[in-house]
């Protein structure tokens, strides 16, 4: 209808349509003829707009084809056209296309710089849409580079455009991405909550696709959390509960996300979760489904090997028939230019001489009156330039002289700092350590002397003795070289080693606890003194519950307002007397002059068979 009425932006409409409807099919190179005519009218009507869209659609093309650098040159060429029409929705959509280009060649850092090019595009234009999608890229971009962090925070952007448009999918999609960076940190209890959330989402909207990774990935996450379960690192946030059930729980969900992308043929997902739930069932002891998923995890890697190969040949077969299209369209294209701009140069050519000489005359005329001003102006500049010169060389001096005493500043403080560092280890080795291996040798001396008096076997229970003191030692040593660890010096490592002592102090005991400590920190550094102090008078009201409070149940609890804290011990024990809190004893007197050392102070409330409850207060700073 539209070549009956000769309706050439019509006409090109229709191409473009045609061209999309083929770039799904096995005839894909014919997409790229009907971009070429579709691009062809557009230059011919002078359409700006429809050639961008063409050229932008014909670098999706080549990008689809696997050829990264052509894509990339048509793609530039539609951002220029756009940025001609100052069309902003343009630009965002072809420089988020160019970050996908980067992605796929896995340059991630140029990848990241286009999607916040065309982030900040989106975000102008108050398009919550493009700007959640962007921002999702670039999380999943970091994740890629093993920066959780960043990624964390370009993901709950995300999820917050989306909530605002209210689109459950690209929620459901980042919450799946998020929990991979939390599985990064280490924390698997967030991981897990992640997880929940998105597979609620995928249910409630039927989608089998997103579901399958849903399952998939929780039944890894209870695997993660199952193998570094035993782990020492202060980072590690386990999901609450007993491990064994964690690995049956990592089987059960790995299963299922085998199951449906069998369903749904995924078999990239097949490949992923097969050789993890291998590896579960080789943890579980059981060797058989071990080797049976692995097996299955190898023919699927075959499998998606060999269709890859397909697929690469038939991309090699139509590169070459699209490179030999493009040159003949190319060659159509050249000479319809070439006779367009031979008329173009003609006239510019005569406009052009006649410009050069009017230039010529008024430069003749002007470059006397210009060479006096000019001989005044060099007899300034000099004049200037010598007594700049001069400033410059007294300033220069000046700022030497500050460096080195700057340096010299920094030199000791340092020093100070180590010295003081140094002094506090020496100490607390000595302190700690050094009667805990006196006890061991001690007691070896005791069983030696023992057993030649009686010429009996040696006393197991002097035995037990001596290990206990070594385990002592060993566990003062850890916290001591922890202590000393700058790199520990912030609040989240603080509240980490905190949860695991107080795990392993009490999981002997019949005692009841709970640790409510805030889930999302800022990254708050604190002095090393404070640390470690805040960590030693917990252990000492922790002590002190077990040897006299006769409690049943613990609380340990943290207030944050602005750079102020509050940390609570309670127990629901047998109270402290007035006298004692008064006076001192139990510890207290200790925990005071820690506090006091710290800026910091403790306040006791206590009501006899009832409980006692210790504020541990102060600032970071």
């Amino acid at each position: 209808m539209a070549q009956q009425i000769d309706f050439k932006e019509g006409i090109a409409d229709a191409y473009n349509g045609l061209a999309t409807n083929y770039m799904n099919t096995i005839e894909k190179q014919k997409a790229l003829e009907y971009f070429q005519k579709a691009f062809d009218i557009n230059t011919e009507i002078n359409n700006l707009k429809g050639q961008a869209n063409n050229l932008g659609n014909i670098g999706m093309y080549y990008y689809d084809v696997g050829e990264f650098s052509t894509s990339l040159d048509f793609l530039f060429r539609s951002i220029k056209i756009f940025e001609l029409l100052n069309d902003k929705t343009g630009i965002a959509n072809q420089l988020g296309a160019i970050g996908n280009v980067y992605s796929d060649q896995k340059n991630f850092i140029k990848a990241i710089y286009y999607d916040s090019l065309a982030l900040l595009k989106f975000q102008e234009l108050g398009d919550l849409d493009g700007s959640a999608s962007n921002l999702g890229n670039i999380g999943n971009l970091y994740n890629d580079l093993n920066e959780p962090d960043i990624a964390i925070k370009y993901f709950k952007l995300a999820i917050d455009n989306y909530r605002q448009l209210n689109i459950e999918s690209g929620i459901g999609r980042n919450l799946l991405n998020m929990s991979t960076a939390y599985n990064a940190k280490h924390n698997y209890k967030k991981s897990e909550e992640l997880l929940k959330e998105a597979i609620a989402i995928f249910k409630n909207q039927n989608d089998q696709y997103a579901l399958t990774y849903g399952y998939g990935n929780l039944g890894n996450c209870y695997l993660l959390n199952y193998i570094h379960h035993r782990d020492l690192d202060s980072n590690l946030l386990l999901i609450p509960g007993n491990p064994k059930v964690h690995l049956k729980f990592a089987i059960q969900y790995l299963e299922l996300g085998i199951k449906m992308s069998k369903e749904i043929n995924v078999l990239p997902s097949i490949i992923v979760f097969s050789n993890q739930l291998s590896d579960a069932y080789n943890y579980s002891g059981d060797y058989i489904n071990a080797l049976k998923y692995y097996k299955l995890y190898a023919t699927s890697k075959d499998s998606v090997f060999s269709i890859e190969s397909k697929e690469n040949i038939e991309k090699l077969t139509t590169a070459r028939e699209v490179e030999l299209k493009n040159k003949q369209i190319e060659i159509n294209r050249l000479e319809v230019l070439k006779k367009r701009n031979e008329r173009i140069y003609f006239i510019f050519g005569i406009i052009l001489l006649l410009l050069i000489l009017v230039f010529i005359y008024r430069n003749f005329t002007n470059q006397k009156k210009s060479n006096i001003a000019l001989s005044l102006l060099n007899n300034k500049i000099n004049e200037t330039n010598t007594a700049l010169a001069n400033k410059n060389e007294v300033l220069s001096s000046t700022l030497t002289e500050l460096k080195e005493t700057q340096e010299q500043l920094i030199e000791t403080e340092k020093q100070k700092e180590n010295a003081i560092l140094r002094s506090r280890i020496s100490q607390d080795i000595h302190d700690d350590i050094s009667s805990g291996l006196t006890k061991i040798s001690w007691l070896t001396e005791m069983v030696k002397a023992k057993s030649n008096e009686s010429n009996t076997n040696i006393d197991y229970g002097l035995i037990d003795k001596i290990n206990s003191a070594s385990k002592e030692t060993v566990s003062k040593l850890g916290e001591i070289i922890w202590s000393t660890n700058p790199d520990r010096d912030n609040l989240e490592s603080l509240l980490a080693y905190i949860r695991n002592y107080v795990t392993k102090f009490l999981e002997d005991t019949d005692l009841q606890y709970t640790i409510d400590f805030p889930d999302d920190l800022l990254k708050t550094s604190i002095n090393p003194e404070l640390r470690r102090n805040l960590f030693l008078v917990l252990k000492e009201a922790l002590n002190n519950i077990i040897k006299y409070a006769k409690a049943k149940n613990i609380t340990i609890s943290l207030q944050l307002e602005n750079q102020s804290y509050k940390l609570l011990v309670a127990d629901d024990g047998i109270g402290i007397e007035q006298g004692i809190i008064n006076g001192g004893g139990n510890g207290l007197i200790n925990m005071r002059k820690r506090m006091a050392a710290i800026h910091g102070k403790v306040n006791i409330e206590s009501i006899i068979q009832q409980g006692t409850r210790i504020y541990f207060s102060g600032y970071f700073y």
